[in-house]
């Protein structure tokens, strides 16, 4: 996996560049078959979640990267840089990610432990109002699909 972006490349670019290694290291663990990871992960990674993902054609949830990558056997200092990628990639797509969502904070290199919102990818510094923010845009979009 490498470190370094090309900053000149567009996010379909690193998007596709972040899964091929995802697929290079699952080649590293071994290449396990998608029913193994299944069954490895407990289920949470059904076979044909990990297709999609793995297509490239969007940027993985980083839950779904985290339970690959763990099923996978890299450890947390991995992890940790994976997720310091992700998040980056996550940044250019939508540089303003930080901002508009109450109790996230930007991940840069120097970042200490954060907690990571599994469903909107944003670093999280105040989980309890940002768990409040994502109920209230749930309930709002409830309200408009009424």
């Amino acid at each position: 996996m490498s470190d370094d972006m090309d900053l000149s490349a567009g996010i379909e670019d690193w998007t596709a560049a972040f899964v091929l290694d995802l697929r290079e290291e699952h080649i590293a663990a071994g290449k396990p078959s998608y029913r193994s990871l299944h069954r490895k992960t407990y289920g949470e990674l059904a076979p044909a979640t990990i297709t999609r993902s793995l297509s490239g054609r969007q940027l993985p949830s980083w839950q779904f990267v985290e339970r690959f990558l763990r099923a996978c056997d890299v450890d947390d200092d991995g992890l940790t840089r994976w997720r310091r990628r992700w998040y980056e990639i996550r940044r250019r797509d939508d540089p303003e990610l930080a901002d508009r969502v109450p109790g996230a904070v930007a991940l840069g290199a120097e970042a200490g432990p954060v907690d990571g919102c599994e469903t909107c990818g944003v670093a999280v510094l105040d989980p309890v109002r940002h768990r409040r923010w994502h109920e209230s845009v749930s309930a709002t979009r409830r309200m408009r699909a009424v």
